[in-house]
Formats: structure tokens, sequence, C-alpha cells
């Protein structure tokens, strides 16, 4: 036995037992360390190997925006779709019916001037070629406006686009 052990093996010295500690934790933390940087690689191999096994296989695929069941939604996006101002279109039928696809306006009918009807108060004299079942059915009228308004690259057929600034 060395002086630094008694009997039964077990240090004698302060020193000595503070130096095996300090010995101890430097040899985890350096074989942690390596632990860490080496499974690093490791899990980074692996994992990456499952990610490409799972990964979809490139498909080129368009997607259509699902058409829309709500009344305005369905409106603004068909509208939208026409390239033409979601916004504008808002403002045109909200001043003209206020969101009602059964309004009927008789007020220009006694002056000769026909009736606006529906969402769109399309005008019985001055859009002839719309019919009256079209104009109250509001996916029928939005198209119709729709045709009107690139017709006439504004919304002039509308009194509400001078009301709302469009004009």
């Amino acid at each position: 036995m060395n002086n630094l052990h008694d009997v039964r093996g077990r240090f004698t010295s302060r020193k000595a037992k503070i130096r095996l500690w300090v010995v101890s934790i430097l040899f985890i933390a350096i074989t942690l360390t390596l632990a860490v940087i080496g499974g690093q690689e490791v899990y980074l191999t692996a994992s990456q190997r499952v990610k490409d096994f799972f990964a979809p296989k490139v498909q080129t695929v368009v997607a259509e925006t699902p058409e829309p069941t709500d009344m305005k939604d369905w409106v603004l996006w068909k509208v939208g779709q026409a390239g033409i101002d979601k916004y504008e279109a808002y403002a045109i039928v909200n001043c003209e019916s206020r969101w009602n696809s059964e309004a009927i306006n008789h007020a220009n009918a006694n002056g000769g001037n026909g009736t606006d009807l529906g969402l769109w108060q399309i005008n019985t004299k001055y859009q002839p070629q719309v019919k009256l079942s079209c104009s109250l059915d509001w996916k029928c009228s939005t198209e119709e406006a729709i045709k009107i308004y690139k017709k006439r690259g504004n919304w002039s057929a509308w009194t509400c686009a001078s009301i709302v600034g469009l004009k």
C-alpha cells in the first residue's frame, strides 16, 4: 500500500479524494461531449433517412380554389376570378341591393326606364339580354354583371358607381 490508501484501499488524504473527483468529473464531461457530438451526427443521418423515406414524391399538382358556398364569398370569388376588383364589386352590390338577391326596385318603371332586379339591380330596359329569372338568381346575375362590366370596362352601368366614387 502507498501512503494515500489505508488497509481497506480507501483514500486517506483529502487532496487525493478531491483529485479523484476532479479527474472523474473531467472524464465524464469529455465522454459526454464526445457522445453528444458523435450522437448528433448519427441522429442527423438517421433522421434524414427517415425524412427521405417518408418525403412525398415530387408531383406537379395545380390545385383549384374550391368554390365557396356562401353568397357573398361566392360573388367576390367569381368577380376576383374575372380580374375585377373585389372591393369595388362589394361596394356596388352593397349600395345597389344591400346583398338582397331578391331586391326589386320599381322606382324607374313609371318613367319608362325599366325595373332594377336582384343582387346587382340589373335594369330590365337597359340590359334586356338578361332574363328576369337570371336577374333574381345571384349566381347568374353575377356572371351577367361581370359581362356588363367587361363590355364597358367600368362600373358605369350601375347608378351606385357614382355614389361610391367609381364613376
